[in-house]
Order: structure tokens, then C-alpha cells, then sequence
């Protein structure tokens, strides 16, 4: 999971410097890390949820990842400025 972290931040890096830039691509890029943003502890608490077996906390953990779909509502009103 270190390695999928670790590409995660780099995705993050680019995203930001397009979304600065409103670059056409960026919210492309930018629903691609909120997938993964999902996708990464979810796999994460299944994970540990086959090894350890249930804990409450591995499902606030999917929870709580999912709510950054917030930002997709909020950047997808703004679509018209990403035109560079």
C-alpha cells in the first residue's frame, strides 16, 4: 500500500499544478484522485478486514473517503474556467 500511497501523492501533485494552471485535463485528472481516493482505503479495509477480521473502524475509514466526492459537485459548477 506504501507504493500505491506514494504514485497517490505524485497524482496529487500534477492535479494540483493543472488545477492552478486551469488546464483543460485537470478535472480530469482531478475525478481520477477522487476515485482513487476511494478506491486505495477501500482496499485497504477489506484488506484488513480479511486479515484481522471486522472492526468498526475499517468502515468509517470507507466512509469518510467517500465524502471527498464533495469536491467533483463543486469543481463540476466550475467547469467553464478550466480553458487553458
Amino acid at each position: 500500500f506504501g507504493i500505491f500511497f506514494v504514485m497517490y501523492a505524485i497524482l496529487i501533485v500534477i492535479t494540483r499544478q493543472k488545477l492552478a494552471g486551469f488546464k483543460k485535463d485537470a478535472l480530469q485528472l482531478l475525478y481520477t484522485c477522487l476515485g482513487v481516493s476511494v478506491l486505495i482505503p477501500a482496499a485497504y479495509a477489506v484488506t484488513n478486514i480479511v486479515v484481522i477480521g471486522f472492526l468498526r473502524i475499517y468502515f468509517y475509514l470507507i466512509v469518510v473517503s467517500m465524502i471527498a466526492a464533495i469536491y467533483a459537485v463543486y469543481y463540476g459548477k466550475r467547469k467553464s474556467l478550466f480553458t487553458n
